[in-house]
């Protein structure tokens, strides 16, 4: 089996920003990715997810009844003929969500803007996490391509990658329009841009949405309970001893 590069990227990835977290000079949001990794694993077993989880396998289940049909669509009518490459080549590879997530976390930092530099980190750590679900799935469900014959269909990783992008940077907006829009257009057209190129069916793409999102949705949820954090410190003034409790918002 050939190991899609955006799961090269994640491995690597995963690697670096461990192995970077023994630096005590790093600052403290990137330190804690170890710790975040582990509570969003605790946490996909959530029962607030259930709704989520049957919901997708739902769509997933819905789009495995029209692959056919979806698949002869676009293999007939190749409506994105001449402009699925930028989708394959570009907008879905796993390097450029690398960089993108990067790129937050690097403004939000010289900013000060601690909310774009939590989104950052938040999409790297949601891009790892469906990078390895999807390799896993490749290797478990080992359905084959439509076009070209090799098993890595299920899910689409390309799909899976930009979905995790989209879906973190969207909750962590509180699913504002104006953020959540433009990212699902990308996303779609990520997705329509591999069943252009009978690189998967319907349902592989769905399914790559579906746990980019959810790995998304997981890794904006425990940054944002954060953002609201208690204190308690000791308080001494020479005359009187205590302690005082400091929330932040």
């Amino acid at each position: 089996m050939k190991i899609p590069r955006n799961i090269i990227a994640t491995v690597l990835l995963g690697a670096m920003l461990l192995s970077s977290t023994s630096c005590t000079t790093l600052p403290k949001n990137i330190k804690s990715i170890p710790n975040d990794i582990k509570e969003i694993t605790y946490s996909i077993a959530d029962k607030e997810n259930i709704p989520y989880i049957l919901g997708s396998a739902a769509a997933i289940g819905g789009a495995l009844l029209v692959d056919d049909s979806v698949r002869d669509y676009f293999t007939d009518e190749q409506p994105l003929e001449d402009v699925d490459e930028i989708a394959n080549d570009y907008l879905g590879r796993g390097e450029l969500h690398v960089i993108s997530s990067i790129g937050m976390y690097a403004v939000g930092e010289m900013t000060e803007n601690a909310k774009l530099s939590d989104t950052g980190i938040a999409s790297l750590e949601a891009f790892m996490f469906t990078g390895v679900t999807t390799l896993g799935l490749k290797y478990i469900v080992g359905r084959e391509r439509p076009g070209d014959g090799d098993n890595t269909s299920f899910p689409s990783g390309h799909v899976s990658s930009t979905a995790a992008i989209a879906g973190t940077i969207s909750a962590m907006y509180d699913w504002d329009w104006r953020v959540s829009l433009p990212l699902y257009v990308i996303t779609a057209f990520v997705a329509a841009s591999r069943l252009n190129a009978d690189a998967h069916y319907f349902s592989d793409v769905v399914a790559g949405a579906a746990i980019g999102t959810g790995f998304g949705i997981l890794a904006a949820r425990l940054h944002k309970n954060k953002e609201s954090s208690w204190r308690v410190m000791p308080l001494h003034d020479g005359k009187r001893s205590g302690l005082m409790v400091s929330v932040d918002f």
